[in-house]
């Protein structure tokens, strides 16, 4: 597996986003992601890594001790989906250690609860309500953990 260096970060092709395109590959080397970064299949990353807002990771990674997220919160695991909603883009679900989840969908970052309630104040009983909320309640069964049945509130 090629190992990377954030100058090799640097000549990276970004996308019609503006989102760095990150091939699969062994990041340990760097413990600061730049934002927007999007990294392949497989990838690793060393202890203390912490990653910019916007970035995603693709599916069969693993993070090292003490990786970060978001706002620098610890979490245990990342639950993305896409392409959903009305971005028809990922989603992304942390498990954060305290075993609450923590939600990134384009300009939105907060915890399930807020999520959840911003869904239903934009996009009412729509389609991409639907599929957000059903995104929701799919990462906190992937979890095994359930904040409270959405469909009621």
């Amino acid at each position: 597996m090629k190992k990377y260096t954030l100058a090799d970060l640097r000549t990276f092709e970004r996308n019609e986003n503006g989102f760095i395109i990150c091939p699969a590959g062994d990041y340990t080397a760097i413990e600061k992601f730049p934002e927007r970064c999007i990294f392949g299949e497989r990838c690793s990353f060393g202890k203390c890594c912490i990653f910019g807002e916007c970035c995603s990771f693709g599916k069969c990674c693993s993070f090292g001790e003490d990786c970060k997220c978001e706002q620098n919160y610890e979490f245990e695991k990342l639950f993305q989906i896409g392409y959903i909603g009305s971005r028809d883009d990922t989603t992304q679900f942390w498990l954060l250690t305290d075993k609450s989840i923590l939600v990134r969908c384009g300009c939105f970052c907060g915890n399930i609860d807020e999520f959840i309630e911003a869904v239903k104040g934009t996009h009412g009983d729509t389609l991409y309500a639907k599929e957000y909320i059903a995104a929701a309640e799919l990462a906190e069964l992937h979890f095994g953990v359930k904040e409270r049945n959405h469909a009621e509130k």
